[in-house]
């Protein structure tokens, strides 16, 4: 997951490895949300609460998380 607005980190580097991870067949997800900045999960809860079920999901799809 990243954020389009983060300061620290550019989205275009989520973005690049997410296509070189689906290049090689190698499952993965990638959320982007518009603002947020860096670490905005964890100072905004209902953020959290948008992205981390969704993650959850895929960690349990792929063998993770039970």
């Amino acid at each position: 997951m990243h954020a389009q607005d983060d300061s620290t980190s550019w989205v275009g580097n989520s973005i690049a490895y997410y296509k070189a991870l689906t290049a090689k067949k190698i499952s993965g997800q990638l959320l982007v949300y518009p603002k947020g900045g860096h670490g905005f999960a964890m100072y905004n809860k209902a953020m959290g609460e948008s992205w981390l079920p969704q993650a959850m999901k895929w960690l349990r799809i792929n063998g993770f998380h039970r």
